[in-house]
């Protein structure tokens, strides 16, 4: 994990259930995720989902 723990990716358009995926399975592996959208409150909520998803594991 620590070889991932200094990257960060950005996704744009991460609020659809490919982004998020992506999203979900890069922030398992330590990488710090920015999910970019056009609409902020729908970014807050894929991040919201993603990091409850992290928890619950």
């Amino acid at each position: 994990m620590d070889e991932f723990s200094q990257l960060i990716i950005g996704i744009i358009g991460g609020t659809g259930k490919e982004g998020k995926g992506l999203a979900y399975s890069w922030a398992k592996k330590g990488i710090k995720i920015i999910i970019g959208s056009r609409n902020k409150e729908k970014a807050d909520i894929a991040a919201n989902e993603v990091n409850l998803k992290l928890k619950n594991e």
